[in-house]
């Protein structure tokens, strides 16, 4: 009944991994280190680089005084104000 068949020969080989590379298992073993070095990373700078510790004995000051600013306004002279006077309401 099917006039057009072809036959068609499928080769199947095992290369040993995924993708065809046969190294998906040294990816996940860099792929772990990377990102342990990237947590590690981040702690260091988020943690202040030594976690707090001062070994160095350098001692920072920082109860210093603020500096005094006087202001000094120039005087002006009286001012003379005089109100005239009203004169009575009318009835």
């Amino acid at each position: 009944m099917n006039e057009h068949t072809t036959e068609r020969e499928v080769i199947v080989t095992n290369t040993g991994g995924s993708g065809g590379s046969g190294g998906s298992g040294m990816g996940v073993i860099v792929g772990i280190i990377i990102a342990l070095l990237l947590i590690g990373a981040g702690l260091w700078f988020a943690l202040g680089g030594g976690f707090g510790s001062n070994s160095s004995g350098i001692k920072v000051n920082v109860n210093v005084a603020a500096p005094s600013i006087s202001i000094v306004l120039p005087s002006l002279p009286p001012i003379n104000v005089t109100i005239p006077s009203l004169p009575a309401p009318s009835q």
